[in-house]
């Protein structure tokens, strides 16, 4: 993920220094569809010590990559000199699962986390050079983030805590898009939401114990995109 960004930010740099030509019209209204590469990383406390740890402040951290693909649709602002702003919104679904065994009792603890469902809502900054439109973007992030702890040894059927809940924080991205034809362009995005953290509490299946976890999560995506002006 970090060479993607890096070549990402090298691209733009390039694009950057290149001599000024006739700007590219960009206002308007779009929409389109991205498919890309995506890492989520979530932590877990275990406030409590429930089933699956006995001891409070145990701690798991996962990281997972997978394929996604989105679709975002927005309005661009274009100034003279090239100077656009705008605003987009999107979701895209990730394809992030991690599975491991449990370091604490690998005989018959499996635990899942995954990053699911990323929504954005961005402003952004651009330039446009020709026939390019590089830019930086901020906004809203919203995501879906899941925990599974199964026991399959002491219980039939299997022992669990699950959750799945939506938490909100914040998408830094940088990206350039290319005027391919007559109101339809190709680019390529990064970004990065940081999802914040949520309070889980419930009790484990079968066997009632009561349940308190901390969970942190962030989401990477690179993608590729396609867009249509509409105006």
């Amino acid at each position: 993920m970090q060479k993607k960004l890096k070549t990402a930010i090298l691209a733009l740099a390039s694009l950057a220094v290149a001599p000024l030509a006739q700007a590219q019209d960009w206002s308007g209204f779009y929409g389109g569809v991205s498919i890309g590469s995506d890492q989520g990383d979530v932590d877990w406390v275990d406030n409590n010590g429930g089933w699956f740890s006995f001891a409070p402040g145990t701690t798991h951290s996962a990281s997972a990559s997978g394929m996604g693909g989105g679709m975002q649709v927005g309005y661009n602002w274009q100034f003279g000199n090239g100077v656009l702003a705008g605003v987009e919104m999107g979701i895209t679904s990730l394809g992030n699962s991690s599975v491991v065994t449990s370091p604490l009792f690998p005989a018959s603890d499996v635990w899942h986390t995954e990053v699911t469902n990323l929504g954005t809502a961005t402003a952004r900054v651009g330039f446009a050079r020709g026939k390019w439109l590089p830019y930086v973007e901020g906004g809203l992030a919203i995501g879906d983030v899941a925990m599974t702890n199964r026991d399959s040894g002491f219980c039939a059927p299997p022992c669990v805590f699950r959750s799945r809940e939506s938490q909100t924080g914040y998408v830094l991205g940088i990206g350039a898009d290319y005027m391919a034809g007559e109101n339809v362009s190709f680019g390529l995005n990064y970004r990065f939401a940081d999802l914040g953290s949520s309070t889980r509490t419930g009790n484990t299946t079968g066997v009632g114990t009561p349940e308190n976890y901390t969970v942190d999560a962030t989401a990477s995506v690179v993608s590729l995109r396609i867009n249509f002006l509409l105006d």
